[in-house]
C-alpha cells in the first residue's frame, strides 16, 4: 500500500513538472517574442542580429539603422525567470527576482544636455549604490503605484523634460532603471510583458526619435 501510494505521488509530481514545462516555455516565448516585436516595429531597425543566449530564458538583440536615422545603434538582452522549470523557478525569483528586457542605445541627439537617471528605489538600493551615494546629483522622490522612484540629475530643465516623457509612460511601476547621458546613451531596464512592452517602449522611442 504504501509504495503503491507513493508511485501515485511520483507520478501526479510528474504530470504537474511536465505541464509546468510546457505552459512555463509558452509563456517565457510568448514575453519574447513580444518584447522583440514590439522593439521592431517602434524602432524599424535596417539590420539585426538575434540570438538566443539561454534556451526560452535568453536572447541578446544587437540592431543597426540607416545613416538618416537619429539612433546609431543598439544593444539589449532579456533574461526570463525559468518558468518551464517548476523546481528551480522558486530559486531564481528569490535571487533574480523578475523578468529584465536591458536596452541600451546610442543616438546622435538627446533631449537632455546633462546625465540624469531615473530609478525604482528597491533596484536603486540594491544595484545602484553608486549612484545614490554620488553627490554630484540632485535628487527627487516621487511614488507611483505606491512604489518610489528617485530622480538623479544635474540641472532643472533636464529634469523637466524628461518628466515629460515619463508621463506618456503606461505601466512606470514595471520599470526599473532610466539612464540617460549627454554624449548620446540612453540604457534602460524593465520587467518586460506581453501586455505592456509597447506602452512602456513606445513613449521613450517617441522621445529619442
Amino acid at each position: 500500500m504504501g509504495n503503491t501510494l507513493l508511485f501515485y505521488i511520483f507520478v501526479a509530481i510528474s504530470i504537474i513538472l511536465v505541464i509546468g514545462y510546457f505552459l512555463g516555455r509558452r509563456k517565457n516565448k510568448n514575453i519574447s517574442y513580444s518584447t522583440i516585436q514590439s522593439l521592431k516595429k517602434l524602432i524599424k531597425p535596417a539590420d539585426q542580429i538575434i540570438t538566443n543566449i539561454g534556451g526560452v530564458v535568453g536572447y541578446h538583440l544587437e540592431m543597426d539603422f540607416e545613416s538618416d536615422r537619429n539612433f546609431n545603434n543598439l544593444e539589449g538582452t532579456i533574461t526570463l525567470l525559468p518558468r518551464h522549470s517548476l523546481l528551480y523557478l522558486p530559486v531564481s525569483k528569490l535571487f533574480r527576482k523578475f523578468d529584465r528586457f536591458y536596452v541600451k542605445i546610442d543616438v546622435d541627439k538627446i533631449p537632455v544636455s546633462s546625465e540624469i537617471k531615473f530609478i525604482e528605489n528597491n533596484f536603486l538600493n540594491e544595484h545602484r549604490k553608486e549612484v545614490k551615494n554620488n553627490n554630484k546629483f540632485h535628487k527627487e522622490e516621487l511614488t507611483i503605484d505606491q512604489k518610489i522612484f528617485c530622480y538623479y540629475y544635474d540641472r532643472d530643465s533636464d529634469l523637466k523634460i524628461l518628466k515629460k516623457m515619463i508621463d506618456q509612460i503606461e505601466g512606470i511601476k514595471y520599470i526599473k532603471e532610466i539612464s540617460i547621458n549627454s554624449n548620446g546613451e540612453i540604457a534602460l531596464l524593465f520587467v518586460p510583458g506581453e501586455k505592456r512592452n509597447k506602452k512602456i517602449l513606445e513613449p521613450i522611442i517617441n522621445w529619442l526619435q
